[in-house]
């Protein structure tokens, strides 16, 4: 949740620093442009509430079931064959694979 909130407060700043380049590039061309605070104000808080809530939902989804359900796998999904080699490394055993053949 905080993570959003962070998120939505990097969106505001990113947002208020491009409207002011455009106020700039507006005003050296004469376009008459207006961001009254008693808007951009509340629009901000809006945007920073929406950001909250986002991430709280997102929280309340996750914390549910995991993707797929409870269901738990009887037999492997994948089956390989194929020649092997083992290589000593130190202490470690490595198993390299050649000419796999996978099942599904």
């Amino acid at each position: 949740m905080e993570l959003s909130l962070w998120v939505g407060v990097a969106g505001l700043i990113l947002t208020t620093i491009l409207t002011v380049l455009v106020w700039i590039i507006a005003k050296t061309f004469a376009v008459p442009m207006d961001f009254p605070l008693f808007i951009d104000i509340p629009v901000g808080i809006a945007l920073l509430i929406l950001a909250v809530l986002s991430g709280i939902f997102s929280m309340c989804v996750l914390n549910k079931e995991p993707a797929g359900g409870f269901t738990v796998m009887s037999s492997l999904a994948l089956d390989a064959k194929g020649l092997g080699k083992a290589y000593k490394i130190g202490k470690l055993q490595q198993q390299v694979l050649k000419d796999v053949d996978f099942n599904a």
